[in-house]
């Protein structure tokens, strides 16, 4: 009889373990890819971001991000928004405003650069990287090739880890090279029409 109990004891455990589970699963859209990284909030303004409830600039806004706050990157729902939580509360927030590393903080004047303030003072590595800007005598075709297959590689405005995103490639996006410097590739995505710089070690020759 003892040894009925606790089987079925057992059994209970494991059936509110796998609907905890199937709850959790329900929460991410099947066609979201999932991360689970940290990011910092950037706003050239250092203003807060708006976390909404939907995706949608005309969602209701659940709460207010701090400058610099630091948030778990959920997943990306689409180019423009992710979903991602801060505290104990998880809603959307525009990617353009997610940066991978801890901004300084804002400058009075709140800048026009494309940088965060962490690295705009030290535009001499970024002039460094475009003097060794050169034109390659035939165009050719690379593809992204991020860290993890489910990722995607960033294509940037300028040759630097934290300038502005013009677009993102998915594994195996075709992009056409016409220069490059030192570490990166500047390319034109046939695709977006964005022309801009994706770094060399994120990109294979062959697809």
């Amino acid at each position: 009889m003892k040894k009925r109990w606790i089987a079925a004891l057992l059994c209970a455990v494991l059936l509110l373990g796998l609907a905890g589970a199937m709850a959790e699963d329900a929460m991410v859209p099947d066609h979201a890819t999932g991360f689970g990284v940290y990011k910092y909030v950037y706003t050239r303004n250092g203003k807060p971001l708006h976390m909404r409830a939907q995706p949608s600039r005309e969602a209701a806004v659940l709460l207010d991000i701090p400058y610099g706050g630091r948030v778990l990157y959920v997943y990306e729902e689409n180019i423009t928004w992710a979903y991602v939580q801060y505290g104990s509360t998880a809603g959307f927030v525009m990617q353009e405003y997610l940066v991978d590393y801890q901004p300084a903080s804002p400058t009075p004047s709140g800048g026009g650069s494309s940088l965060p303030p962490s690295t705009t003072g030290s535009l001499g590595t970024l002039n460094q990287e475009f003097k060794t800007l050169r034109l390659v005598r035939r165009q050719y075709t690379i593809y992204s090739s991020p860290v993890r297959s489910s990722g995607f590689v960033n294509l940037r405005f300028a040759p630097h880890a934290e300038a502005a995103i013009a677009t993102i490639c998915y594994d195996g996006h075709a992009l056409t090279v016409i220069a490059e410097t030192n570490s990166w590739y500047q390319v034109e995505d046939p695709v977006s029409g964005y022309t801009g710089y994706m770094m060399k070690r994120y990109t294979r020759t062959r697809r």
